[in-house]
């Protein structure tokens, strides 16, 4: 299965990765992806991963992108997902990335693509399916999912990205209470990213909406909103899907009664990791499902 000293000397002199194995599954905390002298950045970014310790059939992949309002947040946030997706069969990762402060977009993206990029580059001896790989985002995070995936196939991100790019294709993007429609976000949350664009002017930040990139080729997308989002208002997600509509993109669009920006009912997630297993052949709508009935089945 893994060669997990393969998985240590993943992180350069620069990281001290942690480790922990239970009967099932391994983490491995702060795996240096990309180091100074191939970021032009200060320190090294990190990710942390999990996955099963059994089994021989190559894992599909997902990886998770934090929250934070493009200037925040921790990969710290991804622990609960990647330990549920690594008991379900899948590769998982949650990454650390380049925010407002540290040069915004594009060094923000190409920090995503170098993740991705980085765990291909060793498929073989982490046993993963390149041909299976997912990206999930929450808030802040499920703008980023679905602006890295949907500008992946364009020519214009392309040339803005210089030559980081994907070594494979994004097969699905799920987006948790994610700002996909940036340029209706309520008045105190819209200059986060209009700071994190880089760009002087409002009417300039189109080149970081996702809606710029779409077309019939994007992989499919996964919306989950709260109707009780005050960060980012449920009408937007439904804004968003009616512009997926319209470019023929495959998705689906699921709102949250009684819910705001933060979804903490396990049951709540249980269509997007559905939506995931679909696309990426792995078991998590299982292990979810158990999991929410052991709990239940608890408290009779």
């Amino acid at each position: 299965m893994f060669t997990l000293p393969t998985l240590i000397l993943f992180a350069s002199s620069f990281a001290q990765p942690v480790m922990e194995v239970s009967n099932q599954i391994s983490i491995i905390r702060d795996v240096a992806y990309t180091t100074p002298a191939l970021n032009s950045f200060h320190k090294p970014l990190t990710m942390d991963v999990a996955f099963p310790n059994t089994g021989s059939t190559p894992l599909p992949v997902v990886l998770y992108i934090h929250g934070g309002g493009w200037n925040g947040g921790s990969k710290s946030e991804g622990e609960k997902f990647i330990s549920l997706m690594a008991h379900s069969n899948y590769f998982a990762a949650s990454i650390d990335f380049r925010g407002t402060d540290e040069g915004g977009f594009p060094e923000t993206l190409i920090d995503i693509v170098s993740a991705v990029n980085f765990i291909v580059k060793y498929q073989d001896e982490l046993n993963i399916n390149p041909d299976r790989i997912g990206l999930v985002g929450y808030s802040s995070g499920g703008h980023l999912a679905v602006l890295t995936a949907c500008s992946a196939n364009n020519a214009s991100m392309q040339t803005i990205l210089d030559k980081h790019k994907f070594s494979q294709s994004i097969k699905c993007v799920a987006s948790i209470n994610g700002a996909v429609v940036p340029k209706y976000l309520p008045r105190q949350y819209k200059p986060k990213v209009l700071e994190w664009s880089g760009v002087e002017k409002e009417r300039e930040m189109g080149i970081v909406f996702p809606s710029t990139y779409l077309d019939k080729n994007d992989p499919p997308i996964y919306l989950l909103s709260g109707k009780d989002d005050a960060v980012v208002p449920n009408r937007l997600a439904r804004q968003f899907s009616n512009l997926l509509k319209r470019n023929d993109v495959e998705h689906t669009f699921q709102t949250l009664q009684k819910t705001g920006h933060i979804v903490t009912e396990p049951s709540h997630y249980l269509e997007l990791v559905k939506f995931i297993d679909d696309h990426l052949e792995g078991n998590a709508y299982q292990v979810l499902s158990t999991h929410i009935q052991g709990e239940s089945n608890s408290m009779e």
